[in-house]
């Protein structure tokens, strides 16, 4: 793979997994040999107040974060801050209004990933305020090999086939991830005190029941972050 890609994670509203995609794909084990920094250019700071959170008799987690500077010129930072890294992942705000910011990050970016669950809510958000914005930089970047849904929230017990079909009728304009991402209770607090999904595995592994359910979602986000890799060295 060529330095300098760069990841984006977009969706025109918030609670769409966007930040925790970047924080447990970013810091996957199948990112280990890849230099990593994170652009935020969301202005809820939730990456930046993860790593803050961090103790400091911790092992500083091998990533690095910059605030993204709304004065700036997102074209320019994403330049230049990816001539400094393997991966530059950058963490888009929910925009619904002007979208300024999500097309520079369709235009831009190597790999665009939308997180999005089948609610009524996020498909409506999709359609009405990022799918317009798609169908635009489709046309000028000549196709969609870019921009990927990635199935978000999916229960346990859910037959994922089923759950990627939802999202079927997008596929002129968009591609569709093979993984699905599962809801699992653990998204919501692991991150607590600036840990990462394996570093919170390791602090309750002796917990046996809370340490199987953390393993398969350490395993479902490789999964995810290896079909990442593929989908940038095929492009």
């Amino acid at each position: 793979m060529k330095k300098g890609k760069i990841i984006s994670a977009v969706f025109p509203k918030g609670g769409e997994w966007k930040s925790t995609f970047i924080q447990t794909i970013s810091t996957s084990k199948v990112m280990e040999k890849y230099t990593r920094k994170i652009l935020e250019a969301d202005s809820q700071n939730s990456i930046s107040d993860w790593l803050e959170e961090r103790p400091d008799d911790l092992k500083p987690l091998p990533i690095k974060v910059e605030k993204f500077d709304p004065f700036s010129e997102m074209d320019e930072v994403m330049e230049e801050m990816q001539k400094k890294c393997d991966i530059l992942f950058i963490d888009f705000p929910g925009e619904s209004i002007s979208s300024k910011l999500t097309k520079s990050g369709l235009a831009y970016s190597d790999l665009c990933i939308i997180p999005i669950r089948p609610s009524d809510k996020a498909i409506r958000a999709f359609e009405n305020n990022l799918l317009p914005i798609i169908k635009q930089v489709n046309e000028i970047r000549g196709g969609n090999q870019y921009v990927y849904l990635l199935p978000t929230f999916a229960h346990a017990n859910a037959n994922l086939d089923s759950y990627r079909k939802i999202f079927e009728p997008y596929e002129e304009d968009v591609n569709i991830c093979q993984n699905v991402h599962i809801d699992r209770n653990i998204y919501t607090y692991f991150s607590s005190g600036g840990l990462s999904l394996n570093e919170y595995y390791q602090s309750i592994k002796t917990n046996k029941r809370e340490a199987k359910i953390v393993k398969k979602a350490i395993s479902e986000v490789d999964a995810i972050a290896n079909e990442v890799l593929q989908i940038l060295n095929n492009l």
